[in-house]
């Protein structure tokens, strides 16, 4: 199984895809004229405390103020809480539109086998690793390891990836996050509002985090001039890991080089046709994202039950794609055809795991397909998604409409 990093750095936005055996299996974009918010650390000043709320507004130098929630100010300053007072706050939901993003006081920072708590102790095991031998063992292992780099005084969540590294893996990146975590207590008071802090990395980082890259060979294809930053933050979570570069000059598009442009391109379609002549129409709303399944120009006449099964089967794999490729979250519903017994339902359910499995889909639930034959599916936020970016938001006839952003119809015109 091969696999590859594409950047392409251009304009108006950067592009990184991950290809599994030359096919996308993860895609993200930013654009270059908006900063990335999310998980990012400032210096913010609280400019309102509304009781009624339990919340604060914060200031913290990106335009609009963030909504600070009382119960995630930490102890050591909620004693002295007032208008006018500074503290580091971490943007943990970023907003869109006229809201102001979501902030936390407790600072962490992620790393590919642990999440560093700077302001708790502690340790606390991903649910995922299941066998409680295995999660007392790591356990009372990894609390060894911090205690011997002086790092007990912070809090620590072990990911479910620890597991199945080596010691020398583990260290290093404990070392490093206690490196960063003492050189943030150390500094913070000293900065001014608007500061940004813990701002080392690529700016993709978290969606590298999010990535399951093999632990032999990875293959980079960019043209992007951070490219050794990229290399060594890699590293610093694979070590073991043999990095092949191919190197384009700045603004030649890897993805047209590539030939993955156009799967690009499709991603902003809202419907997707299927290997069987039926189609998938993918509407985000407000409160969820819809897939409505439809027969289009499958042919059902032979044996229908067996063929209208293999087109939910079709059009749950496909839509479980745009999922990940799409970075879609929240509430997911794909509405089925015609899913009469409950045989079908539960048949069908077992099929959507095992996609949601091979493809390695994170932060993902699945609930029972009801008797409407509506597949229900939730997914956290991480990061903002495909539409998010490219589209935005106006009112026609005093209901809310979405079009191409000018930055979006400008990379058309230039593509």
């Amino acid at each position: 199984m091969k696999t590859t990093l594409v950047i392409d750095e251009g304009e108006i936005y950067t592009k990184i895809a991950k290809l599994v055996d030359n096919k996308i299996s993860s895609l993200y974009l930013i654009d270059n004229s908006q900063e990335e918010r999310h998980n990012k650390v400032y210096i913010g000043q609280i400019t309102e405390i509304v009781k009624n709320l339990k919340s604060t507004f914060v200031d913290y130098g990106v335009g609009k103020k963030g909504l600070l929630p009382l119960k995630l100010i930490p102890e050591s300053y909620r004693q002295n809480l007032r208008p006018g007072l500074t503290l580091p706050v971490q943007v943990s939901k970023e907003q869109t539109g006229d809201k102001g993003d979501r902030l936390s006081g407790f600072i962490n920072i992620k790393g590919y086998y642990f999440i560093c708590l700077l302001c708790e102790n502690g340790i606390s095991i991903s649910k995922k690793i299941e066998n409680k031998q295995d999660r007392q063992a790591l356990k009372n292992h990894v609390k060894q390891l911090i205690h011997d780099l002086a790092g007990s005084h912070y809090g620590f969540i072990i990911r479910t990836e620890a597991l199945e590294a080596d010691d020398v893996t583990l260290k290093r990146e404990l070392n490093s996050l206690i490196e960063q975590a003492n050189k943030f207590m150390a500094t913070k008071d000293f900065f001014t509002k608007g500061t940004k802090l813990l701002n080392d990395n690529v700016m993709y980082n978290d969606w590298l985090l999010q990535q399951k890259f093999p632990s032999d060979n990875l293959s980079i294809v960019t043209n992007s001039v951070e490219n050794d930053r990229l290399k060594k933050y890699i590293l610093t979570y694979t070590p073991n890991l043999v990095i092949e570069e191919k190197i384009y000059p700045q603004f030649q598009s890897t993805f047209k080089l590539l030939g993955i442009e156009k799967e690009f391109l499709e991603c902003v379609k809202n419907k997707i046709w299927l290997k069987n002549g039926g189609n998938i129409v993918i509407e985000q709303t407000e409160a969820m994202t819809i897939v409505d399944v439809n027969t289009a120009k499958a042919v059902l006449t032979k044996d229908r039950e067996k063929n209208i099964f293999k087109l939910n089967q079709l059009a749950i794999e496909e839509a479980l794609y745009q999922i990940v490729k799409r970075n879609l979250s929240g509430i997911i519903i794909i509405d089925l055809v015609e899913v009469d017994t409950q045989e079908l339902k539960d048949l069908l359910l077992v099929f959507t795991k095992d996609c949601i499995n091979k493809l390695r889909i994170n932060n993902i639930q699945v609930y029972p397909i009801t008797e409407l034959g509506l597949l229900q599916i939730s997914k956290q936020r991480i990061n903002k998604s495909l539409s998010e970016i490219i589209l935005e938001k106006y009112i026609h006839d005093e209901q809310f409409q979405y079009k191409y952003s000018k930055s979006f119809e400008d990379y058309l015109s230039k593509s």
